[in-house]
C-alpha cells in the first residue's frame, strides 16, 4: 500500500506481485477493489494486475466483473483491462466470452482484446470477424 503512490510508470506497476499475495487472498480482495476504484491510474493497474490471482483455483465469476467494469480513457488501465482479459480467456474461457461475445467490454479494449484472436478456436475467429 505505501509503495503505489509512487508507482508512476507501467515497469515498476507490473513488477512481479510480492509472495505473501497468494498466502493472503482473502485480505488482499478488499485491496483490489480499493485499488481499482482508486482513480490513479497505475493503482488501478496494479489492482487488476493483482486480479490475476483469482483466475485459477479461488476463481469466482464476479471477480471478472472488478475489471470489465472499469472505465477510463488511460491507455495503461485500458491494456491492462485487456490483458486481464485475455489471460481469463485462456484460463476460465466459459465465464470470460460472454464479456466478448456480448461486447460488454468498452470499445477500446473489445478491439484490443480482439487483436490477440490468434489464440482463439476458428469458429469463434469467424464469428467475431477476426
Amino acid at each position: 500500500k505505501k509503495l503505489l503512490p509512487y508507482v508512476n510508470n507501467w515497469a515498476t506497476c507490473d513488477l512481479p506481485a510480492p509472495k505473501c499475495f497468494a498466502k493472503h487472498k482473502e485480505e488482499l480482495l478488499p485491496e483490489i477493489r480499493n485499488w481499482i476504484s482508486s482513480g490513479e491510474t497505475y493503482t488501478i493497474r496494479y489492482g487488476i494486475d493483482a486480479d490475476e490471482f483469482y483466475l485459477d483455483e479461488d476463481f469466482r465469476p464476479e471477480y471478472l466483473k472488478l475489471a470489465a467494469d472499469i472505465r477510463s480513457e488511460e491507455y495503461y488501465v485500458n491494456m491492462m483491462i485487456a490483458w486481464y482479459l485475455a489471460t481469463a480467456l485462456a484460463k476460465q474461457w466459459e465465464s470470460t466470452i460472454p464479456y466478448i461475445e456480448e461486447r460488454r467490454l468498452p470499445e477500446w479494449v473489445h478491439r484490443k482484446n480482439s487483436e490477440g484472436g490468434g489464440e482463439l478456436p476458428d469458429h469463434t475467429r469467424a464469428e467475431w470477424h477476426i
